[in-house]
Formats: C-alpha cells, structure tokens, sequence
C-alpha cells in the first residue's frame, strides 16, 4: 500500500550515539568474554568503566581484535576479524565495511573503542534526521501507524535527490521491498507524524533542514 506525503526535514545533528547502544546487557557480554570470568557483582553504573579497564589492559591494537572476537564471533572468520582490526583506522568501517548488516555493530565496538583509546581510534559519529510528514488524507495519515525502516527510508530518501540513499536505493525505495532499511535506519522513533531516525553519515549524511519532497510510500508489501 502506497499513500500520498509531503516529508519536510526539520532537524538534522551529529550523535556520538544511537538509542539501544551500549546497553547493560552489550556491555556485559563484552566484559564477561574480555575477563573470562562471571559479571554477577559487577552493578550496571560499573559496566562502561570496567570495560574501558579492561580493554586498557592490551594495547589498542589487540583491544580492537578482542572486542571483534566478541562482537563478531557469530558471524565473521577470525581472519575475517584479525584483517577488520589492522584496517580499522583506515576507514570508519561502521560506514564502508561491505557487509551492511554489521554497521551498526561495529558502531558499537567503535564506541567502545575510542573510549578506551581516545587518542588511537576515531571518534564514531552518527547522524539523527527528524522529519515531518504531511498525509494527503486520513487513509495516509493512518499508515503511519505502521512505522518500520523501509518506510521511514520512503519517506526521508526522496527529500535528498542527489544523495548516496536514494541513488542507490531508488528502486528499493519505489518498489515492495527494502530489506536493507534495517542497516540504513539504526533506530527509528515515530511519534504520529514526526519521525526521528539514526544511521551512519553515510546513508544520511546528505540531508539538511528544509530538504522537502512530495512522493508516495508505505511499508514493505508481504511476500505472496
């Protein structure tokens, strides 16, 4: 289901963070594996400190292949892992690494990263775009109930003709399905028709306050 909008950007900013990141329950799991040992009477309020001691004890470049280790075990070989540490200060990797779907995670090893070593590894930024959405009647207006990262992605891409998101995504965008909006939109706020989202400075970084654009969109359509 396609409706009618009028997305105007109303507000666009650099973040050090992304809602979700840098929970208790990430941070735990970092320090476990880091000590090898049980967290039980480590409280929450501890957590960032204790794991920025821990990383402390290695030098920068065995911290990052540690924190890959972890982060990554699931889903990338140790070669895999130990040939992202030695490149991680060539490129923001939350940005360029091929595989989209990590982005995000390594954001979040990022943050923990630069914490500990302030002076080795570069600071990660994001990026927050809030938009406003103009429905063109109650059926549009009652779509955006269904929120979800292919939809915010429809409705922001258009405002940035000329940026990386919507050149190289325009027929996900004009077509059924998007399944890498959930790469592109790290978090995604919607409050009725204002909405917020978080991403790297690589999808959103071409959107400015007063960008608008008149399109239509919607959610991914189910699969037949």
């Amino acid at each position: 289901m396609r409706e009618r909008y009028t997305v105007t950007v109303t507000a666009v900013s650099d973040v050090k963070t992304v809602p979700g990141s840098g929970s208790p329950a990430q941070l735990r799991a970092l320090l476990g594996a880091l000590l090898d040992d049980s967290t039980d009477d480590v409280s929450d309020a501890e957590l960032a400190d204790m794991v920025q001691m821990s990383l402390q004890d290695y030098p920068a470049s065995e911290a990052a292949r540690r924190v890959l280790d972890v982060v990554f075990a699931d889903v990338l070989t140790p070669g895999q892992r130990q040939s992202l540490a030695e490149d991680w200060d060539d490129h923001p990797a939350w940005e360029h690494y091929t595989d989209m779907t990590l982005h995000l995670r390594l954001f979040e090893a990022g943050i923990a990263l630069q914490a500990a070593f302030p002076k080795a590894f570069e600071k990660p930024h994001a990026v927050r775009v809030t938009f406003e959405m103009a429905p063109s009647d109650a059926d549009a207006r009652a779509l955006l109930d269904e929120p979800s990262p292919a939809f915010a992605a429809r409705l922001l891409g258009p405002c940035a003709p000329n940026g990386i998101l919507y050149r190289l995504f325009d027929e996900a965008l004009d077509g059924q399905h998007f399944p890498e909006a959930a790469s592109v939109v790290w978090h995604l706020d919607a409050q009725g028709e204002q909405w917020t989202i978080h991403g790297s400075r690589h999808w959103l970084g071409a959107y400015e306050v007063g960008q608008s654009a008149t399109m239509k969109a919607g959610p991914d359509l189910p699969d037949a």
